[in-house]
């Protein structure tokens, strides 16, 4: 069996200066060295369920063990070169024995072959909610919000776009089924088939005005007024609307009909008088959703004297409403461009089977095989059969379509076992368009797949570019950035509302609005990806501006780009109430949970395992001071100091910002101390500080952090020690690159584990 090894991210002066070593030379080491070292120094302390942080070396006996948890290791190490593992407390290791251990951590470290890099293999992938609803609007022109209401996607890597989780329950194929009759109805739709022709009693309208009756089916308007009602259509399309009203007389009054839809009026008519029937007057009107539509009419003179009563004689009965349509289907003609009403059967067949074989392509996304094609048709001919209409018939086979795995799930041909082979153009096009617009390839990128030029690389690159200019391209923002920086859940935060009174479920959304309009700057600028960290500008409106208490241009409504000095302690994420609430507790700040978040999310780190059993909590309330001295007197625990030592000096740095992220300078009536030092020795102060630390020292680290993240998303499946070549390679080209947010993105395109597959290994007996 043959195994590659891994490049450690985190030590870049050593990641390529070192000459990759003999795995069985560096395996035997580890057994006959390494090994009984680590047993005799450090077992006591990491081994078994309670190991100390989580630490079992149990885990570790082989050196494929120590490359699936290599970030774990380079902490492990930089802890015993410092002198703080063994702690001071154990028997010392030997300087001898020291630099032996760290000398083989290192070459194991930098032991990866990348000449033969595994790119890895995923399972096939649902389409989850928001895919799923993007693809059927883009397939058919029909939105289904309903989509977002399916059973719940389930998060891997914190990210909702996991193959291996994206599981497909009973219930859920219950909604795909039932969504698959609402969409083709709606979608497919024979130009002369009149869906609804419906009449309303006046008096099903409601009205709150003075001076309107119902009386026997009917509304009477003795002065000017208005009756409403919501109604459902059954699909997208034009509608016509027969108001059915009548006047005696316009002596002293000359009324008119007005006729509203959603609050636009669509038009205005003047009523006739006459003592016979009715007169009818028609109004039309478009629609693009099937959603409950609110309708008005309203009936208005040009006497404006309200308590000045009509007569019996000028006196408004409207007696019903009928709405009919649609009348010309919207957009459906697109989905369905044949009339079949004139034509013999094998001519409406061969129709079907043009539009069906299209449509297929579409929906499976690569084209569509004979035994496919052949399939197909033979549902419609036993739909047309049983039912002949040629719509019908169509719309049972494109029923079929939305719910055949080939279109709820991304399906790659499978690789042979252990060999791997690039994607094709198809499969290209598909990686492509749900990574960046989480939507399918539209007609350029199936014209370039057919065409087979989308492997080119110029081709790929300017597609990219496309793409990320494309509007469509706002979903990665929302569907990575945000679940990458876990602000989709800042929405259930509840600060204690006595304290913060003014936090609103509004002010939490412009608290998420503000970060993802940071994205948005970044994604259109094409600006370095630093910025995340250090932008001296932010987006604002009236509400969050007052929050933090930054005057802004009072007569912009609205969200504005507000510039920020230099030096601000604004500007970042790391400044946004976003990220500050999220991290913070109910009534209080939380040094720890923020420290947690900037290795885990910012760094890249493994956070802490949780307190062991009988331990204290993580922030005491019994010890007194500010939150900052209680905290470090719990760090006085020599059982509790290991963990704590490197989240609470990123945490002690933000302490300035409150639970809500407004700053302040003191906490419980004394001053604030924000300054602290890294865990690499580095002092720093404050908010500028951690800003200056991030974007300098520990850059690499988060821009390596920001590329796994960003790999795992695109992948759709979770990071391998064999995924660091291509980490690294994507690392290196974003500093070539002065870290531009398109070269991340085009750097993620071109790498292996992006353009290519491996087959799984076959299964053994062992």
């Amino acid at each position: 069996m043959r195994f590659f090894f891994l490049v450690s991210v985190v030590s870049p002066s050593t990641s390529h200066a070192l000459q990759a070593e003999n795995p069985l030379r560096l395996q035997k080491q580890m057994t006959e060295q390494i090994l009984p070292l680590m047993d005799s120094y450090c077992a006591d302390c990491h081994t078994g369920a309670d190991a100390e942080g989580g630490l079992d070396l149990e885990r570790y006996q082989l050196l494929k063990d120590l490359l699936a948890d290599t970030k774990r290791w380079q902490r492990l190490k930089d802890r015993v070169r410092r002198g703080q593992m063994p702690p001071p407390d154990s028997e010392p290791l030997p300087e001898q024995e020291k630099e032996r251990l760290l000398n083989w951590i290192d070459a194991s470290l930098n032991s990866l072959d990348c000449t033969e890099a595994n790119p890895g293999n995923v399972t096939i992938r649902r389409l989850n909610r928001v895919e799923y609803r993007n693809t059927i609007k883009s397939l058919t022109g029909v939105d289904y919000p309903e989509a977002l209401a399916f059973p719940g996607d389930d998060v891997g890597y914190s990210f909702d776009n996991i193959a291996d989780v994206l599981s497909l329950p009973p219930l859920l194929m219950e909604r795909y089924l039932d969504a698959a009759e609402k969409i083709t109805q709606q979608a497919i739709i024979d130009p002369k088939e009149i869906l609804m022709d419906t009449q309303f009693p006046a008096d099903d309208f409601t009205s709150r005005d003075k001076g309107v009756i119902d009386r026997k089916g009917t509304k009477v308007f003795f002065r000017e007024g208005t009756m409403s009602k919501s109604i459902a259509l059954p699909t997208a399309g034009r509608y016509e609307v027969w108001v059915n009203a009548s006047q005696r007389s316009n002596e002293g009054r000359e009324a008119t009909l007005n006729f509203v839809k959603d609050g636009t009026s669509l038009g205005t008519v003047p009523l006739k008088t006459g003592r016979e029937n009715p007169f009818k007057y028609r109004f039309t009107f478009t629609t693009k959703t099937t959603s409950p539509r609110r309708f008005r009419i309203g009936v208005i003179g040009k006497e404006t004297d309200e308590e000045k009563p009509l007569s019996s004689s000028n006196r408004v009965t409207i007696s019903n409403v009928a709405i009919r349509g649609p009348i010309e289907v919207d957009g459906s003609d697109k989905l369905l461009a044949y009339d079949a009403t004139d034509r013999d059967h094998e001519e409406k067949r061969k129709m079907a089977q043009l539009f069906l074989n299209g449509f297929a392509e579409r929906a499976f996304r690569r084209p569509v095989d004979p035994e496919q094609q052949q399939r197909l048709l033979q549902l419609y001919d036993r739909s047309y059969e049983s039912d002949p209409s040629f719509t019908r018939a169509v719309r049972t086979v494109c029923q079929a379509i939305l719910v055949t795995p080939q279109f709820l799930f991304r399906i790659e041909r499978p690789v042979i076992s252990d060999k791997s082979r690039a994607l094709d153009d198809y499969e290209l096009a598909t990686s492509l368009s749900y990574f960046l617009w989480s939507d399918m390839p539209d007609s350029e990128l199936f014209e370039l797949a057919e065409k087979g030029e989308l492997k080119r690389p110029k081709v790929m690159q300017q597609q990219v570019q496309r793409m990320l200019n494309d509007d469509r391209a706002k979903a990665l923002l929302d569907n990575f950035g945000l679940q990458w920086l876990q602000l989709r859940s800042l929405k259930d935060s509840e600060p204690d509302p006595n304290l913060f009174p003014q936090i609103s479920r509004q002010l939490l959304r412009d608290m998420n609005q503000e970060t993802r309009l940071l994205f948005q700057d970044i994604l259109r600028r094409d600006a370095s990806l630093l910025e995340l960290l250090d932008a001296d500008f932010t987006y604002l409106n009236k509400r969050l501006a007052q929050h933090y208490g930054i005057p802004i241009e009072a007569t912009i409504s609205g969200f504005q780009r507000v510039e920020l000095t230099p030096l601000s302690r604004f500007g970042g994420l790391l400044t946004h109430a976003s990220v500050l609430t999220l991290t913070s507790n109910p009534n209080r700040t939380s040094p720890v949970k923020r420290g947690k978040w900037i290795m885990e999310t910012l760094l890249g780190r493994a956070g802490p395992p949780p307190a062991p059993p009988g331990r204290p909590g993580a922030e005491p309330k019994e010890l007194t001071g500010t939150l900052r001295q209680r905290l470090e007197q719990h760090r006085a625990d020599p059982n509790c100091a290991s963990c704590h030592e490197t989240m609470d000096a990123f945490g002690f740095a933000l302490e300035n910002f409150d639970a809500v992220g407004r700053w302040r300078d003191q906490d419980e009536g004394l001053p604030i101390d924000s300054g602290t030092q890294l865990p690499d020795g580095t002092k720093i102060k404050g908010i500028t500080g951690l800003r200056d630390a991030l974007t300098n020292q520990l850059k690499r680290e988060f821009i390596a952090c920001l590329t796994e993240k960003m790999l795992i998303y695109a992948l759709g499946r979770g990071l391998e020690y064999y995924d660091q070549c291509a980490i690294d390679e994507i690392v290196d080209k974003l500093e070539r690159e002065n870290y531009r947010f398109s070269a991340l993105v085009l750097a993620v395109t071109e790498s292996q584990p992006f353009k290519t597959r491996r087959g799984q290994s076959a299964p053994t007996n062992e």
